[in-house]
């Protein structure tokens, strides 16, 4: 129960957060694209114990099943697998004092680095010894297999753009400009793949976007990625978001990596001190912001008065997924407590057949223990 309550005022208190960095515009939202067929990334389940529950002088040993669905066929994915046991703490200021041991894993090659195959499915172990179960304490523990990876999530993000004087005036003259061009869609927002990181974008501008030639003002691309799994993003390696040509990133760390005549690829320089302190251990969410300069409106507009564009954004990170449960250690008993414990049990026996026999005779004891 006390768990249960930690994580709710943890997830109230996220929620507050995003609300509120949301707000000031740092927090972007996203959808999980429909349709999707399969859940993709690496999964461990079916997670069971040799035992219910176990003595501290023998080992404990768990069985589980490691599964991987990825974005492309082609490319499986490395994963590294721990296993780690500890006693169950029910206060987080006890977390710092509590003793932690880490399992063996089978098969071995899993805790070095083992490429798993789109749709492959391996039976794995965890293997506490003796001596391991013997620095746990008797009482409920924790055990967790802690799988790490590297993985990908793609997202795009659906905009309007239109003159900014015919804008100007349709609004003027109180014309819905979305229902003038039978568009339906008229808050979009970031559409991502599924798995363990979701990703959000936003332009910070009203929509349609007005643009014209010499225009100072530009409108902002806002994108967040957010932790949505059991664990944690362990670093955002590559973020590359790409745009229609006629759309320049600005004022934002970042590299062109290719351009032709459709889009132009920009790779987001995470190393810059801007991001570099806030890549790494990924427990909830992280967002950054560029401007997007349209210096050329006639090569995103054409002869039409409102045109729809497509950005793609692609994030690149390792990922710490975790699944725990709680599992009994029990105290065992030394063969002298055993052999005392026998002894005890024999003399009160034996006392209560002589006090039966003397109570024949007509002399009444009461048993008294």
């Amino acid at each position: 129960p006390i768990t249960v309550f930690q994580n709710v005022k943890k997830d109230v208190a996220l929620e507050q957060e995003k609300a509120l960095q949301y707000a000031t515009g740092g927090y972007y939202e996203g959808k999980e694209e429909t349709g999707a067929k399969v859940e993709l990334g690496v999964f461990i389940e079916q997670v069971k114990p040799s035992a219910s529950s176990f003595f501290d002088d023998e080992e404990m040993i768990f069985w589980s099943t490691l599964k991987a669905r990825t974005l492309d066929d082609e490319k499986p994915v490395k994963v590294n697998l721990k296993c780690l046991a500890s006693q169950k703490a029910l206060k987080e200021e006890d977390k710092s004092k509590l003793v932690e041991v880490m399992g063996e894993i089978e098969p071995k090659v899993l805790e070095e680095g083992y490429i798993i195959d789109n749709y492959e499915e391996i039976d794995i172990g965890c293997k506490f010894t003796n001596d391991k179960v013997k620095q746990l304490s008797a009482g409920l523990h924790e055990v967790r297999f802690i799988a790490d990876f590297d993985f990908t999530t793609q997202a795009n993000l659906k905009t309007y753009f239109m003159d900014k004087q015919k804008k100007r005036a349709m609004l003027k003259e109180g014309i819905d400009i979305f229902k003038q061009y039978g568009i339906v869609d008229t808050t979009p927002i970031a559409t991502y793949t599924n798995g363990p990181v979701k990703i959000g974008a936003e332009t910070t501008n009203s929509i349609p976007i007005g643009i014209e030639e010499g225009d100072k003002v530009y409108p902002r691309l806002g994108i967040t990625i957010e932790n949505q799994w059991n664990g944690r993003i362990g670093e955002l390696s590559i973020l590359r978001v790409t745009t229609p040509a006629g759309i320049e990133l600005s004022h934002c760390p970042r590299e062109i990596e290719t351009s032709n005549a459709q889009t132009n690829t920009y790779r987001i320089n995470l190393a810059d001190d801007l991001f570099s302190k806030h890549i790494k251990d990924i427990d909830n969410f992280f967002s950054i912001n560029c401007i997007m300069a349209v210096p050329n409106p006639q090569k995103i507009l054409g002869n039409i008065p409102i045109a729809t564009k497509y950005i793609e954004i692609e994030a690149k990170y390792n990922y710490e997924l975790e699944t725990a449960f709680d599992i009994e250690i029990k105290e065992s008993k030394t063969p002298e407590e055993e052999s005392y414990k026998g002894i005890i049990q024999l003399t009160s026996d034996d006392f209560t057949v002589n006090l039966k026999n003397i109570n024949k005779l007509g002399v009444y004891i009461e048993e008294v223990i």
